[in-house]
């Protein structure tokens, strides 16, 4: 219905009252002297005529009356109101599907299967008794999936309830299931749910019935859940014991492996752990090995995580249990570490109950150093390099002897020094310092070697790169250097002021990688700043990125992903990885694995574990407090503004009035 917000703007129909006295008192007639000849021609043309000139008068009058009728309306503000549907009885169904939602009780019944059957319950009452139902899902990314359903409509709310109990009676995809995209959709997550974006998506509705109900189905206690009706469908005698996270650290040239358990819901003395280390000890993942099993018990205090360390020296942190290994337990490499915790077939939650852990083969670097005149700086540097990265690489560097021609294949990184080159190797990466002559077919000449004559030449850089990330280019100074000219393959990352002289140039465009920095640390000061060491670390991050930064991540973290070739196969995808850097979003834990073609023809392999979130496996936990829609969201009435309806209609009277007017003028 239309309504008015502002009442008083009604005044402003007074001008129709006293549009109409002035037409009460305003005189009918005028006095004019005019010819009787005049008066007899007009006498004759009036009666070949229609008399309109009355209702010409009527109209304009009409149209007045109406103009003002339109302002007094207009200042009224007139609207369409809409009046909230708070008669109504609405129930809006929240469902949390976090992972801890799978702990099943004793009859096999998930908690998420146990949440189902409850809300479809409650909404079916509901809809029952008239009123409307809604239904969200929430997961990492919450989704209405049937909004204000009533009895009429129930078959929509229906479909949606059996596809979620259709999801939820999937096998465990331990059994090596692979779900098509619907039954992930309407599956149980194994990730955390955002509830609290589920509950701005019921604002929504707020919006139409402020009266409706929010209820949450979720295993998650509330201490103070605001206007929220929580129906908590945990049971008790449930609980869980845990692998809540792993590591392993080389100590002293052998791996220290990080255990973190718990038990969630009762005291558990005998837990029974065992670590299985796959190809131990070996130098890379083509040796087999007999593998090294170690089992241990674990007595853990109730909803208290401990903290497990397997190593060959025990230490001294009374907040951690050691456990010393044996001389036939220990090892320094290996191609897997699987862990798994027996609490047998009573434990409500499986998906926490094994961990595997990668990347004990590191990925072979084999470096050539060649130098005219070999320098301690570079030597330093690379040395430096291999200890500061042995956790992802194995830095293999070979120093070619005084006298001795260098090879030009078989290496990943061809450093030389000082050294007029006739080709670039062409299976590696390439870094020249201070060269000689280079190759006509690298788009590079040297031109000559110049040498300041006033005194140290600072460099500058203009361009932001990886290369010369962290780095203050303007404390490097340099007396000599080389005189290049290259092409548009190669960046000019570092120049020689005021003549803009390129003194670091890097091209890195497939399997075409190289540096060339045209001076020599003899002279320069770069060899005692940290920006020596930054950019060594630089271009081999630059040259050789990690296909995956890290062994273990959860479930829905963007695992980054970066590659030395055109394409990476993932395990948990169709199509392959083409564009790099990127990132993938694993759904469901497990082992991923990363396939990768160099650009030089060496396969590589990366797998990564996914785990679910360490806080899913208390199965108990409790929350302090949840997103109160009602505090922060005002439910006003909605309404149809039609201001503008009438100012167009008192502008479309106004023009007519106008014509009415010239009309009657002529």
């Amino acid at each position: 219905m239309m309504k008015l917000l502002l009442p008083l703007g009604l005044l402003g129909l007074l001008g129709v009252l006293a549009l109409i006295i002035i037409y009460i008192i305003k005189p009918n007639y005028q006095t004019k002297h005019v010819s009787s000849t005049f008066v007899w021609q007009l006498s004759l043309k009036k009666r070949r005529r229609i008399p309109i000139s009355k209702i010409r008068n009527l109209l304009v009058f009409l149209c007045q009356i109406l103009i003002l009728t339109g302002i007094g309306l207009t200042l009224a503000q007139p609207v369409i109101y809409h009046e909230n549907e708070s008669d109504k009885t609405d129930i809006i169904v929240i469902l949390d599907s976090s992972a801890s939602m799978r702990a099943r009780d004793e009859d096999g019944k998930t908690r998420f299967e146990r949440a189902i059957a409850a809300a479809k319950s409650r909404c079916d009452s509901v809809t029952g008794a008239g009123g409307y139902a809604t239904l969200i899902f929430a997961d990492e990314s919450p989704r209405v999936l049937a909004s204000r359903i009533s009895l009429r409509d129930r078959s929509i709310l229906n479909a949606e309830f059996e596809k979620l109990q259709d999801a939820a009676e999937e096998e465990d995809y331990y059994q090596g299931d692979v779900y098509d995209e619907q039954t992930l959709a309407y599956m149980c997550s194994y990730g955390t749910s955002n509830i609290d974006a589920a509950i701005e998506l019921a604002k929504d509705v707020l919006s139409v019935n402020p009266n409706a109900t929010i209820s949450l189905y979720t295993d998650t206690t509330y201490a103070a859940p605001g206007s929220v009706e929580i129906v908590n469908v945990a049971k008790a005698g449930e609980w869980n014991a845990a692998i809540l996270d792993a590591e392993a650290t080389i100590v002293e040239g052998y791996c220290e492996l990080t255990v973190d358990v718990a038990c969630y819901g009762r005291d558990e003395l005998s837990l029974d752990l065992e670590i299985t280390v796959e190809n131990p000890n070996t130098y890379d993942a083509s040796e087999i090995a007999p593998p090294i099993t170690i089992h241990t018990q674990v007595a853990c205090s109730r909803d208290e995580p401990k903290r497990l360390v397997f190593c060959r020296a025990k230490g001294t942190d009374s907040t951690v249990e050691y456990i010393q290994l044996g001389a036939g337990e220990q090892f320094y490499s290996y191609s897997s570490i699987h862990i798994q915790v027996d609490a047998g077939e009573e434990d409500s939650y499986t998906s926490d109950d094994n961990f595997d852990l990668y990347g004990g083969h590191k990925e072979v670097i084999r470096v050539q150093y060649a130098s005219l005149l070999p320098n301690a700086f570079v030597n330093t540097a690379l040395d430096t390099l291999r200890r500061r990265l042995a956790d992802r690489w194995d830095i293999q560097i070979t120093e070619v002897q005084l006298g001795k021609s260098p090879a030009m294949d078989g290496f990943d990184l061809y450093i030389f020094e000082h050294y007029e080159l006739n080709a670039f190797p062409t299976d590696g990466a390439v870094i020249v310092l201070d060269p000689v002559d280079l190759p006509a077919s690298s788009g590079l000449r040297v031109l000559g070697r110049a040498t300041s004559t006033n005194g140290d030449i600072y460099l500058e850089s203009s361009i932001s790169s990886p290369v010369t990330n962290a780095m203050k280019i303007g404390e490097i100074t340099i007396q000599a250097f080389r005189q290049l000219q290259y092409n548009s393959d190669y960046e000019m990352l570092m120049e020689a002021t005021p003549q803009h002289y390129p003194m670091l140039l890097v091209r890195n465009d497939g399997p075409d990688k190289v540096a060339v920095v045209s001076f020599s640390v003899h002279y320069s000061n770069i060899a005692i700043l940290p920006e020596w060491m930054f950019l060594w670390a630089n271009l081999m991050n630059y040259f050789f990125p990690s296909t995956v930064e890290g062994t273990s991540f959860e479930v829905n973290e963007a695992i980054p992903v970066n590659a030395r070739g055109d394409k990476v196969v993932y395990s948990g995808q169709d199509e392959p990885l083409t564009k790099f850097p990127t990132s993938v979003i694993p759904r469901l834990p497990g082992t991923y694995t990363f396939e990768l073609d160099t650009y030089y023809g060496q396969k590589t392999k990366t797998s990564v574990y996914v785990k679910t979130p360490a806080a899913e496996s208390n199965l108990f936990n409790v929350e302090y407090e949840l997103n109160d829609p009602y505090g922060n969201w005002e439910f006003a009435d909605s309404y149809d503004d039609l201001l503008i309806w009438f100012a167009a209609a008192l502008v479309a009277f106004l023009f007519l009035e106008y014509w009415l007017q010239g009309r009657q003028a002529k």
